[in-house]
């Protein structure tokens, strides 16, 4: 592999994180680590609310913007999952002080990306859905900018064995 392709590899990777963290700020409004909680709720949200026809549906190819409908369409008792995502779990999670984090959650809560009560914890808010279609295009072409550069270094193997 030659050096300018690494570099290149390296320079794509940093790019997106860099394009990232801008586009979090101008589109969210809101702080990395705050973008980081949400990315915690919404993780587990989905861990948690995946059933077998979502199962079905994700081998069929489901598209980015299926999942907001799905999880709009599950009852609310199907919200209410068999482990509550609580304030304590997102502070470990993410190594971010407990109290930090609850100030965090209230102003999220605030602008409605997430929605929070101590008997059923986190979940996404009213707002989530159309803030993360807004990044959500911008985040996908720098992803597949990077999937091109391991491409150009030889695929997925080449890149296991990139230290």
């Amino acid at each position: 592999m030659s050096r300018a392709k690494e570099n290149q590899l390296i320079y794509d990777i940093l790019i997106h994180h860099l394009n990232h963290y801008q586009e979090v700020k101008k589109i969210f409004k809101i702080d990395y680590d705050s973008q980081m909680i949400l990315l915690t709720v919404y993780s587990h949200l989905l861990f948690q609310t995946l059933n077998p026809s979502i199962e079905q549906r994700f081998s069929e190819g489901l598209e980015w913007n299926e999942m907001f409908p799905i999880i709009k369409n599950l009852p609310k008792n199907k919200k209410k999952y068999k482990v509550k995502l609580s304030l304590f779990s997102v502070s470990q999670i993410l190594s971010i002080p407990k109290e930090s984090v609850r100030r965090k959650v209230i102003n999220l809560c605030k602008k409605k990306y997430l929605e929070f009560s101590t008997k059923d914890g986190l979940t996404i808010g009213d707002n989530l859905e159309s803030t993360v279609k807004k990044i959500a295009p911008k985040d996908m072409s720098a992803l597949i900018r990077v999937i091109k550069s391991v491409n150009q270094i030889g695929g997925i193997e080449k890149l296991k064995k990139f230290k």
